[in-house]
């Protein structure tokens, strides 16, 4: 069931838009980067990266608790509880 958005969802996601607390995004393969020969979502380089920060600072929690194929849902929680959320805010607006 999808709730429709009222005003003040609506209000409410404009700011935090303006606040810079949230990117609107398309979709998850909207925006894509090419590498190599082949187009990427932008999404997944972004995952990868946070990935790649948390096993240079040796925080990758295991397999188990975050497996190869984890959503950028999944390696940002990860990404905040391993390393802070100032540290993922700083990393998300370098990427963006």
């Amino acid at each position: 069931m999808v709730k429709k958005l009222d005003e003040s969802d609506w209000n409410s996601l404009v700011y935090t838009i303006e606040q810079g607390d949230c990117i609107l995004m398309l979709g998850p393969d909207a925006i894509v980067e090419t590498v190599g020969d082949s187009n990427v979502p932008l999404m997944q380089n972004f995952v990868q990266e946070l990935r790649q920060e948390l096993e240079r600072r040796e925080k990758l929690p295991s397999q188990e608790m975050l497996p190869e194929q984890a959503s950028l849902a999944q390696v940002a929680q990860a990404f905040k509880n391993c390393i802070g959320a100032g540290d993922l805010r700083v990393k998300a607006q370098d990427f963006f």
